[in-house]
């Protein structure tokens, strides 16, 4: 289950800092500074589930929750009947004095607005990506945008000269000489991006069309509870790598594009960024310069053009602007998808960060984001977390009953109870997540669905007859222990963020 929890990160100063002050804070903690669950919508809604829903979430004292659009959504994603339990839904919130988060996505990541962005601005604000190809003979297109005459060697480039009139060049190649090429490509549309593509997030015409399509449209719905029963909302891993989805040019050299870029690199360094970009993919005497002056580049063009954009919306509107970026776990993988991070948190109003499983091994994150809060004197901070129990739950109810307290039998029978019922959600969630469109979907579900069923009704026969064979539970408990174990191992494949049938598309860019 994916958590958003929004904490405190300094004390008013109204509120002494005392012991006994913070400990009841932390007992009974005011409804802004409570957990805020981000709640999956999919299916056809019906109003009537949503608002037991939402009583649910109050009665397990919850701040409120976080509208969030996930595969399987029935209900036309900003449609007139969506808006309508948008509505109601805050409504209903309002009534119980919960929060009402917005989440500005229809899945993820942000900036599409569920495909609308792109259909709407076409070419100029899909993603784009520069690649880099290395020949001897080439045919001109339309997607060259400069050549050069190069010497290399291994990763070194010792001579690069670029030729201007690359449609029909003058100078031959000499000795081991060979042509360096860059062209510029457009995202293909795929079944993610929602029959379209990722926007290119370094154009501010990509945020000015997502914000017309998602934010006006939530401020028409339930403006009048900005500030109020809606704090604010969240942008979930927005990125300037958006080539990159669904990908499958395994030996494809590139780095994230816009048309925009030339121009604004020379306004930002002085100089052209054609003078020198071979450089950037190999080592030479120009390498750490325009390597660091793309990337100071493009972590400019993507603040002003997305976060700042949006942030200023909001302010203007009485809506907290909240969000994490895409990777940021990771200082190479930050640096391909952002630029940097931190600059972007600046226009944030609750700057966030997200700490999927397991995370005891990296701290980057959460020193980045309580830096800047520090800095520019943010209030809060907000983490989004999964609650990673499933196997948990079945290995400690299974070992529970072999060697736990029989006083305790009725905690273990429930903790399987509700792994068992995790891990069926997630099976079911993944026939959606792994694979690129509804016959594989059907596909899959059809043949893991069929299998589970079988095992499913033989299961607790053959359970039975083994208990009775062996006059003892504790064959039936190792099975299910070992079938916990496998459950687990196969979880971390399922996991990985891949298609059925395909190679992973983030691996497949990262070899290129």
């Amino acid at each position: 289950m994916k958590i958003s929890g929004v904490q405190n990160s300094q004390l008013t100063r109204e509120e002494p800092a005392s012991y006994d002050l913070l400990r009841a804070k932390f007992k009974n903690p005011p409804v802004e500074h409570r957990s805020v669950p981000f709640w999956s919508w999919n299916g056809m809604l019906a109003q009537d589930e949503l608002d037991a829903q939402i009583e649910g979430f109050k009665k397990q004292g919850m701040g409120g929750f976080m509208i969030h659009v996930r595969e399987g959504l029935e209900t036309p994603y900003l449609g007139d009947e969506f808006i309508e339990r948008v509505k109601e839904t805050v409504a209903k919130a309002k009534k119980e004095g919960v929060a009402a988060w917005l989440y500005d996505e229809d899945r993820y990541s942000s900036g599409m607005g569920g495909g609308r962005v792109s259909r709407l601005g076409g070419d100029a604000v899909r993603a784009k990506a520069l690649s880099l190809t290395i020949c001897r003979n080439y045919e001109p297109d339309d997607t060259i945008q400069a050549v050069y005459q190069a010497s290399i060697l291994g990763n070194e480039l010792f001579s690069c000269k670029r030729i201007r009139n690359w449609k029909s060049p003058s100078s031959l190649l000499e000795g081991e000489e060979v042509y360096l090429v860059m062209r510029r490509h457009i995202a293909s549309p795929n079944e993610w991006c929602h029959g379209d593509t990722y926007p290119d997030n370094m154009n501010p015409l990509s945020a000015k069309l997502f914000i017309e399509t998602t934010y006006d449209r939530y401020k028409e719905a339930v403006g009048e509870e900005f500030g109020r029963t809606v704090p604010g909302i969240f942008t979930d891993e927005p990125t300037i790598r958006g080539f990159q989805e669904q990908l499958n040019e395994p030996r494809l050299t590139w780095i994230s594009w816009s048309d925009l870029l030339p121009q604004a690199f020379a306004d930002k360094n002085g100089y052209e960024i054609w003078d020198t970009l071979p450089y950037f993919f190999f080592h030479g005497p120009f390498s750490s310069k325009i390597r660091h002056d793309y990337w100071k580049t493009v972590t400019e063009m993507f603040c002003e053009a997305y976060t700042k954009q949006i942030g200023n919306w909001c302010g203007i509107n009485g809506l907290s602007f909240a969000g994490h970026l895409c990777e940021e776990g990771d200082i190479v993988d930050a640096a391909r998808h952002c630029g940097a991070v931190m600059p972007h948190y600046r226009y944030m109003d609750v700057p966030g960060i997200d700490t999927l499983c397991e995370k005891t091994d990296e701290s980057l994150t959460i020193k980045q984001v309580s830096s800047v809060a520090n800095q520019y004197g943010k209030k809060k901070v907000i983490t989004e977390t999964y609650g990673v129990i499933t196997t948990i739950l079945l290995l400690t109810g299974t070992i529970g009953l072999l060697y736990g307290s029989t006083n305790m039998i009725l905690l273990w029978i429930i903790m399987l109870g509700i792994g068992g019922g995790f891990a069926f959600s997630l099976s079911m969630m993944f026939f959606g997540l792994r694979t690129e469109n509804a016959h594989q979907a059907a596909k899959l579900s059809g043949m893991a669905q069929s299998i589970g069923y079988l095992f499913a009704a033989v299961g607790p026969a053959l359970i039975g007859y083994l208990h009775d064979a062996t006059n003892s539970w504790n064959l039936p408990l190792f099975i299910l222990l070992g079938a916990a174990i496998l459950l687990f191992l196969v979880g971390i494949g399922a996991a990985r963020d891949r298609f059925v049938g395909s190679r992973n598309s983030y691996e497949l860019a990262r070899k290129g």
